[in-house]
């Protein structure tokens, strides 16, 4: 996610014990292409609870502090105000009071190899009527071998953290429900129009997506799970599970990147074929080239593609219908190669064609499960 972040740190020295100083916060642009959807509707978070304890101190150099004397839970706070405000849909008289309680706080500036950290946040939001939600957001940064050097790094990383936190959950349909079921007298617009554009979903351990698939060859059930996120040197990846196969998908774009069975290596692309260019609008066009290597054959081929967002439909498969972007492959011939739908709201491709030289090969969705419920097909 791009964002636009001063990177400050402040760094101060009292009876030989540093404190690391984060940066004040900066809105993001992200953050603002999807807050400007919901224009109109007005809303605030007026309170935001710390969780029952945490720890600040990094690798016993020091605390983490905020700048202007604030704990980060209302550095927190502040930062989604300072968002709601910058996109023009904050109110805290009129609007939607939102309420909330900070679950986790949480970082490492030694995750792995002595180098890598991250930040986790949890929370819930909670609606005047009632209704609530829960988000979670953990932020990857490159932290330091010694320890001054890390925990600067990790106080640096707390904002970026943060916008992560705040994109997590206003992409979440969730949020949308919660603004929305509460609006205060004039503080809401009757309805909201659909998505102008799509941003790049968050994908969780344990989501799941049941699908179909048939060909003239046969046909059979399938479900990918996603188990967990891996972090190597050359970037974060979902892993998503169907069977004994492991396909690894770039975490920022969703791009295709490696496919396993068994643990070993049966598919790989580079570079990782975007098959999404985000955010997802009507008429975007892209261009990939990619070697496609299958290590246990000992074969490659190069694959060349331009996508092209066509439209924007409603959609109706077992699991239900839904709006979707229908993008387009074609070769460098035109020849159609795929067709497939992606529904922002299952965060995921509901429907699919690929075309061999055989005959086609479809897949449509059954079910699926984001969080703790399932959406079984009706």
């Amino acid at each position: 996610m791009k964002r636009v972040w001063l990177w400050g740190l402040l760094v101060g020295v009292a009876s030989g014990c540093s404190t690391m100083t984060a940066a004040r916060y900066s809105v993001s642009i992200d953050n603002h292409q999807v807050l400007k959807q919901f224009a109109g509707a007005k809303f605030a978070l007026t309170t935001l609870d710390p969780p029952a304890a945490y720890a600040s101190t990094c690798r016993l150099v020091g605390p983490i502090e905020v700048m202007d004397g604030l704990t980060i839970p209302q550095f927190i706070q502040k930062a989604f105000n300072d968002e709601f405000k910058f996109s023009n849909v904050y109110d805290n008289q009129r609007g939607v009071q939102l309420t909330g309680r900070l679950e986790t706080i949480a970082f490492s500036s030694a995750a792995s190899e002595l180098v890598n950290g991250w930040w986790d946040l949890a929370m819930t939001l909670h609606a005047p009527n009632g209704r609530s939600m829960r988000v979670q957001s953990r932020y990857h940064f490159k932290s330091g071998f010694d320890a001054m050097t890390a925990c600067n790094h990790t106080a640096q990383a707390l904002g970026p953290a943060v916008q992560d936190l705040i994109f997590t959950t206003v992409t979440d349909p969730a949020f949308r429900s919660l603004v929305l079921s509460s609006c205060a007298p004039g503080g809401c617009p009757e309805t909201l129009p659909a998505p102008p554009a799509s941003l790049v979903p968050t994908w969780e351990r344990g989501y799941e997506w049941g699908f179909r698939w048939s060909s003239p060859s046969g046909s059979s059930n399938l479900v990918w799970t996603v188990v967990r996120e891996e972090v190597t040197s050359d970037g974060a990846y979902y892993v998503v599970r169907e069977g004994n196969r492991e396909v690894y998908y770039t975490k920022n774009d969703l791009a295709w990147f490696m496919e396993r069975v068994d643990g070993a290596v049966d598919f790989r692309a580079t570079p990782p074929e975007q098959r999404f260019a985000w955010p997802l609008v009507m008429g975007k066009r892209w261009e990939t080239k990619v070697r496609v290597e299958r290590p246990l054959r000992r074969t490659s081929e190069e694959r060349q593609r331009v996508f092209v967002v066509e439209a924007w439909e409603a959609v109706t498969v077992p699991a239900g219908t839904f709006g979707a972007f229908r993008i387009v492959a074609r070769d460098p011939t035109g020849k159609i190669t795929s067709e497939t739908w992606f529904a922002p709201e299952v965060r995921q491709s509901i429907k699919r064609k690929t075309y061999f030289a055989d005959g086609v090969m479809d897949r449509v969705l059954l079910e699926y499960k984001l969080g703790a419920s399932v959406a079984p097909a009706p």
